[in-house]
Formats: structure tokens, sequence, C-alpha cells
């Protein structure tokens, strides 16, 4: 006779660890239409894979040990759903890139979100910002016309 699930879903020991916390909110806010953010994720059609979704320990056996309590768990691609091969751990900083409130902007063949290209190119993101949303300007023009500085403020300063 099969043990019944609570004792299968004990068995294991790690009840009260983040990696299980993380798992059992990730289930919540996609099915749960009672989570507050159940309309971010369940709401607009993500899911979590089958293996996922039934088990911890097949979640735990992807995804391994959280690295530290700065990591929480990030889909690689927020159009997609929970699973292996699109979730990771991953820090605040890393995630805060990975919105899809972010603004994207191509050059060269290359994406990246407007802060990235800002600090690549060494110009304040509210510039750039500003030149995407209010001026209309195409992502080569904002990325690539040079800014003018006031005079007697170097640019480096525009980042300390």
């Amino acid at each position: 006779m099969p043990k019944p699930i609570i004792a299968i879903k004990n068995h294991h020991g790690l009840r009260n660890t983040s990696e299980n916390s993380a798992w059992s909110a990730m289930n919540d806010r996609c099915y749960n239409p009672k989570n507050p953010n159940y309309k971010y994720y369940g709401g607009r059609g993500i899911t979590v894979c089958d293996r996922w979704q039934r088990s911890f320990l097949s979640f735990y056996e992807d995804m391994e040990k959280r690295p530290s309590n700065l990591y929480s768990l990030e889909r690689l691609d927020n159009t997609l759903g929970y699973s292996p091969d699109n979730c990771a751990w991953a820090t605040t900083k890393t995630q805060s890139r990975n919105k899809r409130s972010n603004i994207m902007l191509t050059h060269e063949g290359k994406t990246m979100c407007l802060m990235d290209w800002a600090i690549r190119l060494h110009i304040k993101p509210v510039t750039l910002y500003k030149r995407i949303s209010t001026l209309g300007w195409s992502d080569e023009k904002a990325l690539t016309t040079p800014v003018r500085y006031h005079a007697g403020r170097p640019p480096e300063e525009m980042f300390t």
C-alpha cells in the first residue's frame, strides 16, 4: 500500500527550508486566485511544470540548495512558466534587470535593459529614459548621441 501523501511530503526533512518556501510560494502565486500576486502569475497564464507542481523533491533536485539568503527564485524568461530550463537562483540585483517593466534597448545586435546600457555608456539612466520616452528617439539615436555635460562637471561625477 502506498504511503499517504503527507508522510511522503514530510519524509524528506526539508519542510522548513527556504527552498521549500520558494516552491510553495511559486505554486501558490500560480494556482491560488486568493494570492495577492496571482494576477501577475497564474492570472496571466504563468504555470509550474508538472514535475515541480507535483513534487518538492523534484524541484529541489533540479534547483539544488539556494546559494544563500541573498538569492531567490527567478524565471529567466518572464513570458514562460516555472521549469528547470527557465529558472535559476538569482540576486535581487540580477532580478531587477529581468522585470517586465524594464525598458529594453537594442544596439548593434545586443539587447540590454536601459540601466545596463547607461552603465556601459556612462550616460545617466534618466537621460536615456527621456530620450526614449519623452523625445521618442530610436534606440540607436538614444544610445549613440553624445551627452552634453554641464561646464565644470566631468562625466564621471554623474555616477557618484
